[in-house]
């Protein structure tokens, strides 16, 4: 019998982060190896998105759980302030009631797993999705052998409130404790997670972001490694996104400051994205 891995998403849309996990649904070296169960709290946005990117259905189970925040209001009215403002305070006095009943939730679904072998949460970045870490701290409780939780974004720091940040370090640390790896996909982001959140570096693992080859042409790939840049060629760097801080558009201005002290100029930097 194989082992069951078990994947978990909780994100409003189907954004850049859960291509991965297209990937792994639709990878057939993955599913001669494992039996696939991927859980995602529902929305219509990321199921439309998630049915567009895989080749089959197989092994989903939604969980509706309780998340008020700008993406879950109705589009046409999520920029307005007032309406903001007023979700904001909303999703502050019901906080332990979410908290609650998304345990619950999580929980049960979990412990329904029958074989609790692999756990793989896919969060935004850190601490991003309540929900996924809620889902690393009841995986390691409901008896899961392995949990991995791939952290995509810029790591955030703590806090400079005193009592917030001592909460935040202590669930820092359990989150620490309850995995078995945290994947990441850069070495900045490693080094974020352990010098912002004291996380074990021993435990985290720097893997770039999978992608669906079959997307590309062989060809143009292989064409373009082997491309010569000479001095009048422009070089295109870019970047698609929310310009929010956990993105790192400012090491991106940072390193785009240090290729132009050392001479080069002949590129062009676009960025694409609200904010």
């Amino acid at each position: 019998m194989k082992p069951n891995l078990t994947l978990f998403s909780d994100c409003d849309f189907f954004a850049g982060c859960e291509n991965i996990i297209s990937v792994i649904l639709n990878s057939e070296q993955i599913n001669e190896a494992y039996d696939l169960t991927f859980i995602y709290r529902f929305s219509r946005d990321y199921e439309q998105g998630l049915f567009a990117r895989l080749s089959f259905l197989k092994g989903l189970s939604r969980i509706y759980l309780m998340v008020f925040n700008r993406a879950s209001l109705p589009k046409n009215i999520q920029h307005i302030f007032i309406v903001r403002l007023v979700w904001r305070v909303f999703s502050i006095l019901t906080y332990p009631i979410q908290i609650f009943y998304n345990i619950i939730i999580i929980f049960f679904k979990l412990c329904f797993i029958e074989r609790k072998n692999i756990l793989y949460v896919n969060n935004g970045g850190y601490p991003a999705s309540r929900n996924a870490l809620i889902a690393v701290l009841l995986g390691r409780l409901s008896g899961f052998n392995s949990i991995f939780l791939s952290c995509n974004n810029v790591p955030q720091r703590r806090s400079r409130f005193y009592p917030l940040s001592i909460i935040q370090k202590f669930i820092d640390r359990k989150i620490d404790l309850c995995t078995t790896n945290v994947i990441v996909a850069s070495d900045h982001n490693r080094e974020n997670l352990v010098n912002y959140r004291d996380f074990s570096s021993k435990k985290i693992i720097v893997l770039p972001n999978g992608v669906d080859e079959s997307r590309f042409d062989k060809n143009k790939i292989l064409s373009s490694r082997e491309k010569e840049y000479f001095s009048d060629s422009i070089i295109n760097f870019g970047i698609i996104g929310v310009h929010e801080e956990r993105k790192g558009h400012a090491f991106l201005l940072k390193a785009i400051e240090n290729i132009k002290q050392k001479g080069y100029e002949d590129f062009k930097l676009l960025i694409e994205g609200k904010g």
